[in-house]
């Protein structure tokens, strides 16, 4: 995802169920990852108005998002 996007290590690690819109393929950044030795780990917004934006996904980024461990172990079992 961070290569097809162009997305910070900060910005993937903030994004939520709710900021992905599965019927236009599109990403929202609100948020980022901050980690600081005082606070530890916490959301918060982008610096800059720029980092607030909407990405725009292909086909095959949004599908491997289907993949789920429950789905994976179902279609293991059914090989055998």
């Amino acid at each position: 995802m961070a290569l097809a996007t162009g997305m910070r290590e900060g910005e993937l690690l903030g994004l939520k169920w709710s900021d992905v819109d599965w019927v236009k393929g599109q990403l929202h950044v609100h948020r980022q990852l901050q980690q600081t030795r005082v606070n530890g780990n916490r959301l918060v917004s982008p610096k800059t108005k720029a980092g607030i934006r909407q990405i725009k996904l292909g086909p095959g980024n949004l599908e491997p998002a289907d993949y789920t461990p429950k789905t994976a172990g179902a279609a293991e079992g059914s090989k055998r």
